[in-house]
């Protein structure tokens, strides 16, 4: 799952809430039964530790072996790497260390069956668009192992290229859930709340209709191409403050 939306939007703030990083106000949040894997949007990494320490670490934590380590390193593009301190890294080599660790816990927890959760804030952040996309076929890869995966962007298409549900914030607003994943087209549904304002209204009614979406003046929904859904999204999040919410669900290839 997917959570997109600017920056003040709540994307950081709601991973804070799940991994007890931060204390909620009111509500509750169920946690997953198995262990959490997060990458925050600041690495959190020891200058003097190598990629492999830093693994080895919290492989000891989870009950990782040799084995998971270096798939790790190998999938997360480290493995020449391996040897080198975190202090010496560049960025974006840093930023897939830290990514690697979740990726880690993540694979631990798949083969456990514990049904663990991954939390990912801007993985890719800082990364040239080849890396972007060795980073993302790790990711997609706990998937497969059954281990839910949470992803805070800003990009539309990482989010689109991840995630099965995508979560639109315009603000600090409620969340709607669209339905199951596929491929194929998306749809792409909006609720504009009693406040938003009419001059806006008419902004999102625009930017939809053009696609022949359906608007009652409140809610509109449009199934878009698959890959298209992402122009859609950067002008609904242009129009994204005050009371609006939306979100995208994945169609299957028959519709």
């Amino acid at each position: 799952m997917g959570l997109l939306g600017k920056n003040g939007a709540g994307k950081s703030t709601i991973q804070k809430l799940i991994c007890g990083l931060a204390n909620k106000t009111s509500g509750s949040i169920v946690g997953a039964e198995g262990r959490i894997g997060v990458c925050r949007q600041n690495d959190c990494l020891w200058d003097g530790l190598t990629c492999t320490d830093h693994l080895e670490l919290f492989g000891g934590i989870v009950g990782g072996g040799q084995k998971d380590i270096e798939e790790v390193l190998l999938g997360g593009g480290l493995w020449e790497k391996r040897r080198v301190k975190a202090g010496l890294l560049s960025g974006g080599m840093k930023r897939r260390l830290s990514a690697s660790i979740a990726l880690l816990v993540g694979r631990v927890e798949a083969r456990r069956g514990a049904g663990g959760l991954c939390l990912f804030d801007e993985p890719s952040s800082g990364l040239d668009r080849s890396n972007s996309k060795l980073l993302w076929r790790a990711i997609r890869g706990l998937r497969e192992g059954k281990v839910g995966v949470l992803i805070a962007t800003h990009s539309g298409e990482e989010a689109e290229v991840l995630c099965e549900n995508i979560f639109m914030l315009g603000g600090a607003h409620t969340l709607r859930e669209q339905g199951d994943g596929g491929e194929g087209g998306a749809l792409v549904e909006v609720v504009c709340e009693s406040g938003y304002e009419e001059k806006k209204k008419e902004g999102v009614r625009e930017l939809v209709g053009l696609a022949g979406g359906r608007w009652d003046g409140r809610r509109l929904a449009v199934e878009v191409e698959a890959g298209k859904a992402g122009a859609i999204v950067e002008g609904l999040r242009e129009l994204g403050k005050g009371d609006l919410v939306w979100s995208v669900k994945k169609l299957h290839a028959h519709v």
